[in-house]
């Protein structure tokens, strides 16, 4: 056993010289090493989270720290539309995705751009984004709130996170995973959207007003 941790720490110390020198002839070869954990040897050696990165519309980018779960998108104007959950660029790394920022010059948000986001718990929407595509929130099943910039001028949120269009006629998407039992559509609602309340186990009771 002594000699086999010997072989493990120099295969780890030969991993953090590669990961720390330049990789010439490399450029743009990023290494995820986060499942080397050796805790089952009796010592606890973790390689530091990786940070992928890439584009996601004309002008948009993408950046995911895998070590604080924050996938940030950003740039100007709108977001590719994907067809399916599994085409949009991240979702190999969907997992480690637990909380999502929106841009504030971001106009649109994709077709199914973060669907499947089973560990996504906070999203925040920007300033001007205009249109929220075909399931873009399916399958958020750990999704507790949403946050929009209070200057967006198409969507809206309330207290408990649930989104709304601007002027709060239409309830959009209850999160998932709210934790309430109970919720009261406000006054002032007339429309409910498609699926709004999907897969919301944890409620048994809706309060819908008047209107």
């Amino acid at each position: 056993m002594k000699t086999f941790k010997r072989i493990l720490a120099s295969f780890m110390v030969a991993v953090m010289m590669v990961t720390a020198a330049p990789l010439s002839g490399f450029v743009g070869l990023k290494l995820n090493l986060d499942w080397l954990n050796f805790d089952w040897l009796g010592f606890s050696t973790r390689v530091s989270a990786a940070t992928y990165s890439g584009t996601c519309g004309d002008n948009l980018t993408w950046s995911l720290n895998t070590e604080t779960g924050e996938l940030i998108i950003s740039g100007t104007g709108a977001m590719a539309d994907y067809s399916s959950a599994s085409s949009k660029p991240w979702h190999n790394y969907r997992s480690s995705i637990k909380k999502i920022i929106i841009g504030n010059s971001v106009t649109t948000i994709g077709d199914y751009a973060f669907s499947d986001h089973y560990n996504l718990t906070n999203l925040t929407i920007g300033n001007s984004v205009t249109t929220i595509g075909d399931s873009a929130f399916r399958y958020c099943n750990s999704l507790t709130s949403l946050t929009v910039d209070e200057n967006n001028q198409y969507y809206s949120n309330d207290e408990y996170g649930v989104l709304f269009n601007k002027d709060k006629t239409t309830l959009l998407l209850y999160p998932i995973n709210n934790g309430r039992t109970e919720y009261k559509i406000p006054d002032g609602v007339t429309t409910i959207g498609d699926s709004a309340f999907y897969n919301c186990s944890k409620l048994t009771s809706i309060i819908i007003p008047d209107s």
